[in-house]
């Protein structure tokens, strides 16, 4: 055995030529630049938010929902107000047909109520409220009605059956009343009912309603003049002129 003696290596051992070659040396390789530019990043090799996306695709979907809203809520405040507007006509044009109904109804059973115990009371009703040319025809036929009322004894009770009234120009209504009278005279001291048929004209002056005329309908479906208080056909009859010499009496004579 070589009589060697085992020892660790030191510097001392190292030849120094190589030493200096070794330290000429870099131990750790010269990175190369690179050559080649980095690729640009496309927005298609961008990684996409899910998130971001899903709000990206709703906005323009908000957004037409939101015009049609709009322009629903739009149209349905114009269709409210139009609405709103033939609403407010309807409810105009029945309160002015119901009130001159009333007037009308009211003023039709003054016309068939009446005494000969007070047939001034008749005749100021009647006068009162309206118009001068109405007035006028029973200021005019007074005197008569009254003779008649005082000597057949007439007492009258009207009654409103139905009523029917009919918009015409000017503001004027034309209403047809069916009416039942229940009259008394010194011929008929029972009770007589009879059902009439009167047309009554209202016309409009300024904020209320005004009769103008009335009278009872003929066969014709026409009004005839102002209302006569009882039967005429109550009051005695002249007697018939006698036939002169020679002549045939008339037809009807004795």
């Amino acid at each position: 055995m070589s009589d060697i003696k085992e020892r660790a290596l030191t510097l001392d051992d190292a030849d120094p030529d190589e030493l200096t070659e070794m330290a000429d040396v870099d131990p750790t390789p010269e990175s190369k630049p690179m050559d080649k530019k980095a690729a640009p990043v496309t927005p298609s090799a961008r990684e996409v938010d899910p998130e971001q996306a899903g709000r990206n695709i709703w906005k323009p979907i908000a957004i037409a929902l939101l015009i049609l809203g709009i322009a629903g809520a739009v149209a349905g405040f114009w269709q409210y107000h139009k609405t709103a507007g033939v609403l407010a006509a309807t409810r105009h044009a029945e309160a002015e047909r119901a009130a001159a109904t009333q007037v009308a109804s009211t003023y039709a059973m003054k016309s068939l109520t009446y005494s000969y115990e007070d047939p001034d009371a008749f005749f100021k009703n009647v006068k009162d409220g309206v118009s001068e040319p109405l007035k006028n025809k029973y200021t005019d036929a007074e005197k008569l009605l009254k003779a008649i009322m005082l000597q057949a004894q007439v007492t009258s009770k009207g009654e409103i059956l139905a009523t029917e009234a009919k918009l015409q120009p000017g503001d004027v209504y034309q209403l047809v009343l069916t009416t039942r009278q229940t009259t008394r005279n010194v011929q008929n001291p029972e009770p007589r009912v009879t059902t009439l048929v009167l047309q009554v004209t209202m016309n409009k002056q300024g904020e209320t309603w005004q009769v103008s005329d009335i009278g009872p309908m003929n066969g014709s479906g026409a009004a005839t003049s102002i209302m006569h208080p009882g039967d005429q056909k109550i009051l005695p009859e002249a007697p018939a002129p006698l036939p002169a010499p020679g002549k045939p009496p008339v037809q009807g004579q004795r």
